[in-house]
């Protein structure tokens, strides 16, 4: 719990503030399937599709979090046994981003800004490596594996599908 009020202030303030202000809090309509989950630890030594979700989200202004988290979710999905063409690093790199920024819902960018993001990529192939990425993680709405603040915020004051 210390961690995360740590790595979350903005919304700790806002939760504390609407609860005491705006909602009544009989129920938070979020679920979760995800439990127990370990995160991986990211070391030296990175693979090229590590390399390329730092190098595609840093001149973005995306934060260092967000680009922890997009490690760790091809690294998860890596050790999930994702079938992954290694040739092309830049196009699992992308569907990463893509998933990232869908699960959080804190961003508005369309599949077309998130392939310009991505060195651009070509849509068909960002969604469909997306969609592998998804189904192997079996990626849910506010994913707490991939959550930033800024989700955890949005889900807090939003409700809707991935």
């Amino acid at each position: 719990m210390e961690n995360f009020i740590a790595r979350h202030p903005m919304v700790i303030r806002r939760a504390i503030y609407f609860a005491a202000h705006y909602f009544p809090m009989t129920a938070f309509p979020y679920t979760t399937q995800v439990s127990g989950y370990k995160p991986p630890v990211i070391r030296g030594g990175r693979d090229r599709v590590v390399t390329c979700v730092e190098k595609m989200m840093t001149p973005q202004h995306f934060s260092c979090r967000d680009v922890v988290l997009c490690m760790r979710m091809w690294l998860d999905f890596a050790a999930a046994g994702g079938a992954v063409n290694a040739e092309v690093p830049e196009v699992w790199a992308s569907g990463i981003i893509e998933n990232y920024i869908r699960l959080n819902k804190a961003y508005s960018y369309s599949a077309q800004s998130v392939a310009n993001i991505c060195w651009h990529m070509s849509v068909t192939d960002l969604e469909r490596a997306a969609a592998k990425v998804k189904e192997t993680l079996h990626l849910e709405a506010f994913d707490p594996r991939y959550c930033n603040e800024e989700g955890v915020l949005t889900m807090l004051l939003n409700e809707g599908d991935f």
